[in-house]
């Protein structure tokens, strides 16, 4: 009864994870509009040295252990502080960050404020453009504010918020 029961959690929270990922295609404005990456602001963050990662391992028993995969590393980044605006020709404009993780193989983005208005969009993609993730929009918002997305293959993160025209009534 308790495996079936811990089975049942891990369905839950499945359904939970996959339905945090439900993104709604399109094409980034950036490659929409040929607008090149040379001006993008990008944050290094400082990977764990050998001795916390040896650290890190050494918490879990030698025995049986899931192999150790990878840490978070917390930052506060946001429109305000990071990243750069850029205008389009269609009225609306676009923010976007780079960061980069040296030595990563994959990086995924845990947001703990996660809060799009309605006609915007979020993409996430690798430096080369060769995988793309979302849009992501309103729909996607939760009142927790949390909100994750899935991994993206290399050791630098493009990431690009889509804001319409702004009416003016």
């Amino acid at each position: 009864m308790r495996k079936l029961f811990i089975l049942a959690i891990f369905l839950m929270a499945t359904v939970i994870w996959v339905n945090a990922q439900i993104s709604y295609g399109g094409t980034p404005p950036s490659i929409q509009y040929s607008i090149t990456d040379h001006d993008v602001d990008c944050v290094t963050l400082t990977p764990l040295t050998k001795s916390q990662l040896d650290a890190e391992n050494n918490k879990y028993p030698k025995d049986g252990r899931v192999p150790f995969i990878g840490y978070s590393i917390f930052t506060d980044l946001s429109p305000e502080n990071a990243g750069s605006w850029t205008d389009l020709p269609n009225g609306g404009r676009i923010w976007r960050l780079k960061i980069k993780a040296p030595s990563a193989l994959a990086l995924g983005i845990y947001y703990d404020r996660f809060r799009l208005p309605y006609g915007g969009k979020l993409f996430l993609y690798n430096e080369d453009k060769s995988q793309i993730l979302g849009s992501y929009t309103y729909e996607n918002n939760d009142e927790s504010g949390m909100f994750a997305t899935e991994m993206v293959y290399g050791d630098i993160v493009c990431l690009e918020y889509y804001e319409p025209e702004r009416c003016v009534g």
